[in-house]
C-alpha cells in the first residue's frame, strides 16, 4: 500500500500523457474534422521507429562489446566537466545554436504580432518612457495589440518582456538576448536536474534540452517565453539548494534568489509565474513543517519576490490606470480571462473546446519537442509507468506540468510559434522523464542485449534527427 501510495502520481500522469498526447484526443474531439498534420506524423513514426528500434537490437546482439565501448565513452564524455563546468558548457553551446537558428529561421528579426508590439514597447523603454504620446487621431494608428488610452500609447504586455528586450536594444544586440537567456536557462536547469537526480540521468536530460528543437527554436526568436523558462529554472535551482541548506544566512539568500526569479518571471508572464509561485510555494511550506530552521527565509522571499511585482503593478498604474489590471484585459474586455465563456472571437470556450486545444498541445509536442522517430510522449509515459517510486520532487513537477495545461486548457486563444508556445516553460519537465526512459527500463529488463539496445536508443534518435 505504501509503494502504491507513492507510485499514483506517476500512473495518473501516464495515464493522461497517453489518452492526451498518443491517443489523437482532438481529432475525436475536433468538430471541424481531423487535424491534418497528425495523420503525416504517423506516418513517419511507422517509417522510421521500427528501422530505428531495429539497428538497436542488432547492433546490441552483433557487436555487444562495441556497444558497450561506445556506451563507456559516451558515460566518460558526458562526466569528464565538473557540474558547474559542464552546465555552463551547455548553457554556452545554447546560446550558440539559438543565435544559429534565430539567424537561419527569422534573420535575428521579430516575425509575429507579439514580438512586433513588445519590441515596440522595448524601444520605449530604451529611451527611458512607458509609453509613447497618442495621436490625436489613435484609430488610425491601433493595432490589435496595442492600446490607446488618456493620451498614452503603449503595448498591451507586461512591462518585464519588453524590459529585457529593453536591455539588448540598448546594446544594439536585440536578436541576442533571447539565445543568452536560454543559456541562462539550461544552466540553471542542469544543476536543478543534477540536485534530484543522479549525475548521469541530469547530463541526459541537460543534454536533450541542449538539443530540442522546440528550445532552440523559440529561443532564436523574440518572444517572452525564453525569459520566463530562465527564471524558473533559476527559481528551481535556487530550491532544490535552499532544501539542503543548513546555514541560516545562506537559506536567506537562496530564498531571496527564489522570490526575486518568480517575481521576474512575474514581470514577464504572470500566469506561468503564478503556477510556480503556487507550486513552490506549497512545496516550501510542506519543507518548513518539518524543518522549522528554514521557515523565517520565507518571509525574505516573499519580501524580495515582492520587488518585481510591484515594478509590474507600478507600470499597469502608469498605463491603463489600475496596478491590477493588464493591459491585454483593459484591451479585449471580461472576454479574455481563462475561464470557459464568451471569448473575444465570439465563440463559446467550453470544456470540450478545453480539453481540444490541450490535446492538440501535447500532440504537437509529439513531434516538435525532439523531432525523433518516436511520438515524445511515449518515452514519458513509459518512464511514468515504469518508475517505482514518485519522490517529493516528483509531485512537484508533475503539479507544475499539470497547472500549465490546466490554465491553457482553460484559455480560449489556442497558439503557436514552433509549437505550443504556451507549454514552453514546462518542457524541462518533460525532458527529464525522457532521460530517465533508458534508466527506468535497464531496471525492469536483465537481460544484456534489451538493456545494450535501450541504452542505444535515445543516442540514435539524436543521431539521425541531427543528421537529417
Amino acid at each position: 500500500m505504501k509503494d502504491l501510495a507513492r507510485s499514483w502520481p506517476l500512473r495518473v500522469a501516464a495515464v493522461t500523457f497517453a489518452l492526451l498526447g498518443l491517443v489523437p484526443m482532438a481529432n475525436l474531439l475536433s468538430e471541424e474534422g481531423h487535424l491534418g498534420w497528425w495523420s503525416d506524423a504517423v506516418h513517419h513514426w511507422v517509417l522510421w521507429a521500427p528501422p530505428t528500434l531495429l539497428l538497436a537490437l542488432l547492433l546490441a546482439r552483433a557487436l555487444p562489446r562495441g556497444v558497450d565501448a561506445i556506451l563507456a565513452l559516451a558515460r566518460r564524455a558526458l562526466l569528464a566537466l565538473g557540474p558547474w563546468a559542464f552546465a555552463i558548457a551547455c548553457g554556452v553551446v545554447t546560446t550558440l545554436l539559438s543565435v544559429y537558428f534565430g539567424w537561419a529561421l527569422f534573420e535575428w528579426r521579430a516575425v509575429t504580432g507579439d514580438e512586433f508590439a513588445q519590441g515596440w514597447q522595448a524601444s520605449m523603454l530604451a529611451q527611458g518612457h512607458l509609453f509613447a504620446r497618442a495621436e490625436q487621431h489613435s484609430e488610425f494608428f491601433s493595432t490589435t495589440q496595442s492600446l490607446a488610452m488618456n493620451g498614452k500609447w503603449f503595448s498591451q504586455f507586461p512591462v518585464g518582456g519588453p524590459a529585457l528586450s529593453a536591455i539588448g536594444s540598448m546594446a544594439g544586440v536585440p536578436w541576442l538576448v533571447n539565445p543568452l537567456l536560454a543559456g541562462i536557462a539550461v544552466a540553471a536547469a542542469s544543476r536543478f536536474f543534477a540536485a534530484i537526480a543522479d549525475e548521469m540521468t541530469a547530463r541526459v536530460a541537460t543534454v536533450l534540452l541542449v538539443l530540442s528543437p522546440f528550445v532552440l527554436f523559440m529561443a532564436g526568436s523574440r518572444m517572452n517565453h525564453v525569459g520566463t523558462l530562465a527564471f524558473v529554472c533559476v527559481a528551481l535551482t535556487a530550491l532544490a539548494a535552499w532544501t539542503r541548506s543548513a546555514s541560516p544566512p545562506r537559506t536567506h539568500a537562496l530564498a531571496a534568489l527564489i522570490g526575486f526569479a518568480i517575481g521576474v518571471a512575474a514581470s514577464i508572464r504572470p500566469f506561468d509565474a503564478l503556477v510556480f509561485a503556487v507550486c513552490i510555494g506549497a512545496f516550501q511550506l510542506h519543507d518548513a513543517w518539518t524543518h522549522p530552521q528554514r521557515r523565517a527565509s520565507l518571509v525574505t522571499q516573499v519580501v524580495v519576490g515582492a520587488v518585481p511585482v510591484v515594478m509590474l503593478l507600478a507600470a499597469n498604474a502608469a498605463t491603463v490606470g489600475a496596478p491590477f489590471a493588464f493591459a491585454y484585459d483593459v484591451l479585449n474586455g471580461p472576454e479574455h480571462r481563462p475561464g470557459f465563456h464568451m471569448t473575444p472571437l465570439g465563440h463559446e470556450h467550453t470544456p470540450r473546446l478545453g480539453l481540444y486545444v490541450l490535446s492538440a498541445y501535447l500532440m504537437k509536442l509529439d513531434i516538435g519537442l525532439m523531432s525523433w522517430p518516436v511520438p515524445a510522449f511515449l518515452l514519458v509515459v513509459l518512464t511514468l509507468a515504469l518508475q517505482q517510486r514518485a519522490t517529493r520532487w516528483d509531485y512537484l513537477l508533475l503539479a507544475i506540468f499539470a497547472g500549465l495545461c490546466a490554465g491553457y486548457g482553460a484559455y480560449w486563444s489556442e497558439s503557436y510559434l514552433i509549437g505550443p508556445r504556451f507549454l514552453y516553460v514546462g518542457v524541462p519537465v518533460l525532458l527529464l522523464y525522457t532521460a530517465r526512459m533508458p534508466f527506468v527500463l535497464r531496471e525492469r529488463w536483465s537481460g544484456p542485449t534489451v538493456r545494450r539496445a535501450v541504452a542505444l536508443f535515445i543516442p540514435l534518435c539524436l543521431l539521425l534527427t541531427w543528421a537529417v
